[in-house]
């Protein structure tokens, strides 16, 4: 078993590579549309934190006002808000969710916000099977402090005073009586066989900084995989290619009041997804046998999925050890070394490892190949194209599918 430092200097991450795909055909826009309710897509949901709370102790609270910080750097602007407050109060069988000008003196609110609730309904409900309209979008003109001025920008929010399974409150009244926000700007549109969600949580100009754009295509979301010299993505950006029915298109833009984001498609061909020199000179080494194909596993010793996949990985291996050569690295701290080779050991791994300093990502293969999922698996050839990248147990199977049919 080898360790290795990988210390090179790497170019831009491998995915960045949808100037090689030509345009074949003019622009088009897509219309985006506002969310109808909390299924329609993927929202980020946050914890508020509780300001003050008026109750019996270890009870549910008679009243909380909860403090959303919107920005922490206002020097510049002295008269900016801290952030915006937000009264949940119960009254009997009735939970009212406000936004009040008292409670927010500095925020020139148009008109206050009152969502009513049954207590009962709240108890049961969940961001899965809330009903649509029970949570609506709520947009309010708030002032941000940009090149030292106070600016009003339009920002979109949802309170849900509803449980999260994921989320819990350290103080158990407030789990009684919680409040989440998710406080993104979020539009769809309905694309050939999918949909793509657009989605931007804080306020920067030009638009185009901080958007993401995921897609959903056959009830599936895209993730971070490379198949056929395509890079499919978790998240994309302006300027990123995607496929959708197997065809390439480009994001070129979004309009200014997001009503329409403009795509170009492009020709249904792509270069191979290349490694650079650096990168390839490192991992000639392990081209061994006539295949010339390397099957790349990323891990680490505190990724516990990783180690589970381990005796799958290595019956993979034993099936076809004479068509392909296999490679760990392990993406790690330097003081665990010893740690993943006793790993390796228990596990009785006979293929080569190297080790990559987590510390030192940028500069390294794994900064290059942009791994942020563990473990991801790779096929690469020995001219450095990348025939597959996968991660988790759906990047296994793929894998496995792949070099078995070979």
């Amino acid at each position: 078993m080898y360790y290795l430092r990988f210390i090179v200097f790497l170019g831009t991450v491998l995915c960045g590579f949808s100037s090689k795909a030509q345009q074949t055909y003019p622009e088009m826009a897509i219309r985006l549309d506002t969310l109808k309710n909390l299924q329609d897509g993927p929202l980020n949901i946050f914890m508020t934190e509780a300001d003050q709370i008026w109750g019996t102790d270890n009870s549910m609270p008679d009243s909380i006002l909860w403090k959303w910080e919107m920005q922490r750097e206002r020097a510049n602007c002295p008269k900016l808000p801290d952030a915006l407050y937000i009264l949940t109060r119960r009254q009997h069988d009735t939970l009212t969710v406000s936004l009040l000008r008292r409670c927010n003196p500095l925020l020139d609110l148009d008109k206050e916000i009152n969502l009513s609730y049954l207590i009962d309904s709240l108890k049961k409900w969940t961001k899965e099977n809330v009903p649509g309209s029970a949570i609506p979008r709520i947009t309010i003109n708030y002032p941000y402090c940009i090149n030292n001025k106070v600016i009003k920008v339009p920002l979109e929010f949802y309170l849900m005073p509803i449980k999260n399974k994921n989320l819990t409150f350290y103080d158990n009244r407030l789990n009684q009586m919680p409040l989440f926000i998710s406080y993104e700007k979020t539009r769809i549109a309905e694309f050939s066989n999918a949909h793509l969600y657009f989605s931007k949580q804080k306020y920067s100009s030009p638009d185009s900084i901080g958007l993401n754009i995921k897609i959903i295509e056959n009830g599936a979301f895209h993730q971070n995989k490379i198949i056929k010299n395509v890079c499919y993505k978790d998240e994309y950006k302006i300027g990123d290619t995607f496929s959708v029915s197997s065809k390439l298109y480009r994001i070129d833009s979004i309009d200014h009041n997001w009503q329409y984001a403009y795509l170009h498609r492009l020709k249904d061909s792509l270069q191979p997804i290349q490694l650079s020199p650096n990168s390839l000179k490192i991992l000639a080494p392990y081209f061994k046998n006539p295949s010339n194909q390397l099957v790349v596993d990323f891990w680490g010793t505190w990724c516990n999925p990783c180690i589970e996949k381990l005796p799958a990985l290595k019956a993979l291996h034993n099936q076809t050890r004479d068509k392909f050569n296999f490679l760990s690295i392990c993406v790690d701290k330097p003081e665990r070394t010893d740690k993943a080779k006793d790993i390796f050991l228990k596990n009785k791994i006979e293929w080569p490892q190297v080790f990559a300093d987590m510390s030192k990502y940028k500069n390294t293969i794994i900064g290059e190949l942009d791994i942020t999922h563990y473990p991801t698996y790779m096929i690469i050839n020995k001219k450095g194209e990348i025939i597959f990248s996968g991660y988790g147990t759906d990047g296994f199977n793929t894998l496995q599918e792949l070099i078995l049919s070979k």
